[in-house]
């Protein structure tokens, strides 16, 4: 379980700003927290409820037969909305608290956690035998732009992604007269540049977006993509009278990437 915890306070780091995960281990308990960053003026009764559900259900699921609801406790704002019987009475404590916490000991951190998921395996058609298709090429530069705001992809961590052995995917991309530091390279421009173009993101907030460590290496990478500064991109791309503005963000609000959504209470 403590890996999974761990992989979520990761992972959620990189794909929101509205949340915050955390976990404070002592002796003898673990408190697992989720902070909403984002004031919220309204009651919040169906977003706790769904909230305690989802996590209630994966710890119970993910530790089985060492879930003992006598030994969790979840504070939150409000009881109400929760579904009767999920958890008994003593286990839940409202609080003046902005999220949720759940707390438990610190032993199931060591037990075996598996969701134990049925997924339905279905054929990886995107892959051709001789890994020649543009289709490939498409789908692989598809799960790299949706996971580009990652410092450090690996190839075997992209790998893992994609839930392909390193090597097929290297000769795929040879195949194709690439490689993953090609392909990566041309996706964190083509990334950067429509953020440039279709957005009023800081420099500094792109960079972050495409897995760099800041406007400096951005603008060092820009120049050698362009010949030109971010800024000065961005200058050139501004409609001309007449044509529309650019939209707040290419996919919404600032926040989740869309290849990896997270719960968000």
């Amino acid at each position: 379980m403590g890996d999974f915890l761990s992989r979520l306070v990761v992972e959620v780091s990189k794909q929101v700003d509205n949340v915050r995960y955390s976990v404070f281990i002592t002796p003898g308990i673990v408190n697992f927290d989720i902070h909403r960053t984002v004031k919220v003026t309204t009651p919040s009764t169906q977003l706790d409820a769904v909230g305690v559900a989802l996590y209630v259900t994966l710890i119970k699921k993910g530790l089985g037969e060492t879930f003992n609801p006598k030994d969790i406790l979840i504070t939150v704002p409000t009881t109400q909305g929760l579904l009767p019987g999920l958890l008994p009475k003593q286990a839940l404590v409202t609080s003046q608290i902005d999220g949720m916490r759940i707390s438990f000991p610190t032993h199931w951190l060591w037990a075996p956690f598996s969701l134990d998921w049925d997924l339905v395996k279905v054929s990886r058609g995107e892959f051709a035998a001789d890994g020649a298709s543009e289709a490939t090429l498409s789908y692989l530069r598809g799960i790299l732009r949706d996971n580009i705001a990652y410092q450090d992809l690996t190839l075997n961590d992209f790998a893992l992604i994609c839930r392909v052995h390193p090597r097929r995917i290297q000769r795929i991309l040879w195949a194709q007269g690439t490689s993953y530091s090609q392909m990566k390279d041309d996706v964190r421009q083509s990334v950067t540049e429509d953020l440039l173009s279709n957005t009023n993101l800081p420099v500094a907030q792109i960079a972050l977006r495409v897995g760099l460590s800041g406007p400096a290496a951005l603008d060092r990478a820009f120049r050698r993509w362009a010949g030109r500064t971010p800024t000065q991109f961005r200058e050139e791309s501004k409609p001309k009278q007449g044509q529309l503005a650019p939209r707040e963000s290419p996919h919404g609000d600032v926040g989740c990437p869309p290849s990896a959504p997270m719960a968000q209470i």
